[in-house]
C-alpha cells in the first residue's frame, strides 16, 4: 500500500504497519512545551556525555598519531585549504579530506610559543620547531564535540523513526523518553572511547557524525518533500562523510532501505518518488572512487599484501565481531590495541563464525517479517562490512572504533526490546492500567540511569589509561601479554625516557612473538643506534625494510645508522626512497642534498640534484639556517658562487638572530652553535670559488630529527 493510503486515518490498519510519510497523531501539546522538553533532553544527553569524558582532555598523542598529526607536513598550513586536506599516502588521514582539514585547524589553534617547559604543567603537548609546542588538548576537544553532536543526531533520528507510521502505534507515545534512552546509553558507551579519545579516529566519529546526519536529513526529506533544502543537506552530508571515511559507502544503502522500511510500499516506488534525491547520493560514490583509487594506504590496506590473505582476515573478523558484540552487552576487560597476532586455529573461530551467520541470517529474515528490527541489523552489518569482512587491514584486525556507529544500531533494537518485554511483563503482572504506568516508568527510569552511571564509569576508567603512553601500553600488556605490538611499543616508551637497556628486551620479546613485526626491528635498530652500535644496528634496519620496504622511519633510520658509521654514498638510496614515497618529507631534504653537494666520490656528487632537494627545502621552510647551508653548498657544487656567498651570509645571520633568542629546548642551541663553528670557513670557500668536499660535516649542520 503506498503513502497516500490512509495517511489522515487513525484505524487500527494504519498503526499496524501502513507505511507512510506522516507519523501519526500524538496527545496535543503546546509547541514551546514540547521544544522545552526536548531542549531539556538534549541538554542531559550533551551533560551525560560531558561528564563520561571529564578526564579525556589530558590524553596523549599515541601510535598513529605520530604520522597523521605529528609529523604530518600537509597540517602545517591551513591557506590554502585543499593542501590542509591531502595527506602524504600511507598516513591514517590519507584519502580523507575533511578530516586533514578538521587536524590541520586544530594544529594552527594548538600551537603555542613557549620558552620554559615547565609552564605548561601537566598540558599534553609535544615539541616542534622554533620554540613552539602543539598542544594536545584543542584535538580532544573537538573530537568530544563531534561525538556529542553525534548524539544528538542520534537522538533526532531514533525520536522521528519511533514515530514513523510502522512504529506510531507500538511507540509513537514514548518515542521521546525512548530516543533518550537510546542516545544517554549510546554516549556514555566505553566502546566509544577508541573513536573519541584516541585523536587519528576522528576519521570514525566524524563518518559517524555525517552517517547519521545523512539518514536524519533523509527522515526529514521523507517528511516534507516540498522543503528543498533537506535533500540538499542530506547528499551534502553524505558527500562529508565519503570525505571523511570509505565505510560511508553504505549510507546511500541505508537511506533507501530506510525508505523502503517506514516510508514507501517498495524499492522502485522509492527510487521513483525521490529520483533526485538518490542520484545525488549516488553521485557521492564518484567522490569516493576517486578517493580510494590512488590507493592512500596501499600499505597497510588491501588485497595485495602478502602479509595476510583475504581467507586470513576473514578467520580473524569472526571472531572479532563476537568480541564486539560482547563487549556492547558487557564492557569488560577493555583492551586499546589488540594487536596483530596469529592467524586463529579453527577451533578459535568456529564457535563465533556460527553465531555471526545465524546473525546474518536472522537479519534476513527480519527484513521480511519484521522490517525494523530488520534495517537496523542490515546496518550493523552494512557498516561493519568494508572494515570487518573480506578487506585485509593489515595493522588493525581488531579494533573497537568500528563499533562506533554499528553500536547505535545495537543500542536502539535493546531498548525498544526491553521496552515492549517490561510492557509485556508489567501487562501480566499488573492489572490496573495506572499501577502499571507508574511501575513502568519507575522501573524504566532506574535501569536507564543505572546503566549509564555504570557504563560511564566505565568510560571514565578506560580515558584514564590515555594520560601517558607508559600507562596505556602498560595496561595493554597487562590484560594481553602476548600482543606482540604492546611489547614493542611499551619498549619504545622507555627508549624514549632514555632506558634504552629496559626497553631491548621488549624489542625482542615482540620479534619472538611475530617475526615479522617489522615496527619492532626498527625499534630495536634505534635503541641499539643510541647505544652507540650503528653497525650492529644496520641489519636491524634491513630487516625492518626487508618487511616493509616503503616505511618512512625505517628508511630514515638507516640512512641515519649509514651516515654514522661514515657509509654516506649507501645512505642515499635510503634518502631518495623517503621522497620518493613522500615528497614533502623535508626531515630528509638537509641530509640528502647535504651529500649530494659536498661528497668527495664524484660519482656520488650530484649538483643538480642537491639543487633541487635543498630549494625545496628552503621554500617549504623558510628562514631556517641549518637548511640554508645545504642550499649554499648545492649552489658552490652548480658553480653559482654568488648565490652561494650571498645564502651563507644569510644563514650566519639568521643563525645568530637564532642564538639570541633560546628555544624551548638545548637540542636546537647545540645544533645552532655547532653550525656557527663551521660556517664561517664555508663563506671563505664560496668567497674562493671553493665547494665543501667534507660529507661528515652534514651531522652537525642539520637536526636529527
Amino acid at each position: 500500500m503506498d503513502s497516500a493510503v490512509g495517511i489522515e486515518s487513525m484505524n487500527t490498519r494504519a498503526l499496524a504497519g501502513v507505511r507512510g510519510v506522516r507519523a501519526a497523531p500524538q496527545p496535543h501539546r503546546n509547541v514551546s512545551e514540547r521544544s522545552l522538553v526536548s531542549f531539556g533532553l538534549a541538554a542531559l544527553i550533551v551533560m551525560a556525555g560531558l561528564l563520561a569524558y571529564a578526564n579525556s582532555f589530558q590524553g596523549c598523542f599515541v601510535l598513529d598519531d605520530a604520522n597523521a598529526i605529528l609529523t604530518n607536513p600537509a597540517l602545517n598550513t591551513l591557506w590554502p585549504p585543499w593542501k590542509a586536506m591531502w595527506s602524504p599516502k600511507n598516513t591514517a588521514v590519507s584519502g580523507r579530506p575533511v578530516v586533514g582539514l578538521t587536524l590541520a585547524v586544530n594544529c594552527a589553534l594548538g600551537r603555542e610559543t613557549v620558552s620554559d617547559a615547565g609552564t605548561l604543567r601537566d598540558r599534553m603537548w609535544t615539541p616542534l620547531d622554533n620554540g613552539q609546542v602543539l598542544l594536545a588538548q584543542g584535538f580532544h576537544v573537538t573530537n568530544l564535540l563531534i561525538h556529542l553532536l553525534a548524539a544528538l543526531t542520534l537522538f533526532g533520528l531514533v525520536r522521528r523513526t519511533l514515530r514513523a507510521r510502522p512504529l506510531a502505534g507500538r511507540f509513537g507515545a514514548t518515542a521521546l523518553p525512548l530516543a533518550t534512552a537510546v542516545a544517554l546509553l549510546w554516549v556514555v558507551h566505553p566502546l566509544h572511547v577508541v573513536s573519541v579519545t584516541y585523536l587519528t579516529q576522528r576519521a570514525e566519529s566524524l563518518m559517524g557524525l555525517f552517517y547519521l546526519l545523512t539518514l536524519y536529513c533523509a527522515v526529514r526529506t521523507f517528511e516534507s518533500p516540498r522543503v528543498r533544502i533537506w535533500p540538499a543537506l542530506c547528499v551534502t552530508a553524505c558527500l562529508l562523510g565519503m570525505g571523511s571515511k570509505e565505510v560511508m559507502a553504505s549510507a546511500p544503502l541505508a537511506v533507501l532501505l530506510y525508505d523502503r522500511t517506514f516510508v514507501s510500499a517498495s524499492f522502485w516506488q522509492a527510487l521513483r518518488s525521490r529520483r533526485r534525491l538518490y542520484i545525488g547520493l549516488a553521485a557521492t560514490w564518484i567522490f569516493l572512487l576517486a578517493l580510494i583509487i590512488s590507493g592512500p594506504r596501499a600499505a597497510s590496506v588491501g588485497f595485495h599484501r602478502p602479509e595476510m590473505t583475504v581467507l586470513d582476515y576473514v578467520r580473524f573478523q569472526f571472531p572479532a565481531v563476537f568480541t564486539y558484540l560482547r563487549q556492547a552487552f558487557w564492557p569488560q576487560k577493555l583492551i586499546f590495541d589488540y594487536g596483530q597476532g596469529p592467524v586463529p586455529a579453527f577451533s578459535q573461530y568456529a564457535l563465533p563464525m556460527a553465531i555471526v551467520i545465524l546473525l546474518v541470517l536472522a537479519v534476513i529474515l527480519a527484513l521480511f517479517k519484521k522490517p525494523a528490527v530488520g534495517f537496523a541489523g542490515a546496518c550493523f552489518f552494512m557498516i561493519l562490512a568494508p572494515s570487518s569482512s573480506f578487506l585485509p587491514i593489515i595493522t588493525e584486525r581488531v579494533s573497537y572504533h568500528r563499533m562506533y556507529l554499528p553500536m547505535a544500531a545495537v543500542t536502539t533494537v535493546v531498548v525498544c526490546g526491553a521496552y515492549v518485554l517490561g510492557r509485556t511483563v508489567l501487562g501480566k503482572l499488573i492489572r490496573r492500567d495506572a499501577d502499571r504506568v507508574t511501575w513502568g516508568r519507575t522501573l524504566a527510569v532506574v535501569v536507564t540511569l543505572g546503566a549509564v552511571v555504570g557504563l560511564g564509569r566505565a568510560t571514565r576508567e578506560f580515558n584514564g589509561i590515555f594520560g601517558s603512553e607508559q600507562a596505556l601500553w602498560a595496561d595493554v600488556l597487562a590484560k594481553m601479554p602476548g600482543n606482540e605490538r604492546a611489547q614493542s611499543n611499551y619498549g619504545a616508551v622507555l627508549m624514549d625516557a632514555d632506558r634504552l637497556d629496559e626497553a631491548i628486551p621488549f624489542f625482542k620479546q615482540a620479534i619472538s612473538l611475530k617475526p615479522d613485526f617489522a615496527d619492532a626491528w626498527n625499534n630495536l635498530g634505534i635503541a641499539t643506534l643510541r647505544q652507540g652500535q650503528a653497525e650492529q644496528a644496520v641489519p636491524y634496519f634491513s630487516e625492518a625494510i626487508r618487511l616493509r620496504p616503503e616505511d618512512i622511519s625505517t628508511n630514515m633510520n638507516m640512512g641515519a645508522a649509514l651516515i654514522e658509521r661514515g657509509r654516506f654514498d649507501e645512505a642515499v638510496p635510503y634518502y631518495e626512497n623517503v621522497l620518493r614515497n613522500q615528497p614533502d618529507f623535508t626531515a630528509a631534504m638537509p641530509q640528502l642534498a647535504w651529500i649530494l653537494a659536498t661528497h668527495p666520490d664524484p660519482r656520488v656528487r650530484s649538483g643538480k640534484r642537491a639543487m633541487e632537494i635543498a630549494d625545496r627545502l628552503c621554500r617549504a621552510v623558510p628562514d631556517d639556517p641549518r637548511y640554508m647551508v645545504a642550499l649554499a653548498a648545492a649552489y658552490a657544487e652548480t658553480g653559482d658562487w654568488q648565490a652561494a656567498v650571498d645564502t651563507g651570509r644569510r644563514a650566519i645571520t639568521l643563525c645568530q638572530r637564532m642564538l639570541d633568542t633560546p628555544p624551548l629546548d638545548l637540542q636546537r642551541r647545540r645544533e645552532l652553535t655547532g653550525a656557527m663553528t663551521v660556517l664561517p670557513s664555508h663563506l671563505r670557500s664560496y668567497e674562493e670559488r671553493q665547494p665543501i668536499r667534507d660529507a661528515f660535516l652534514v651531522r652537525p649542520l642539520v637536526s636529527e630529527n
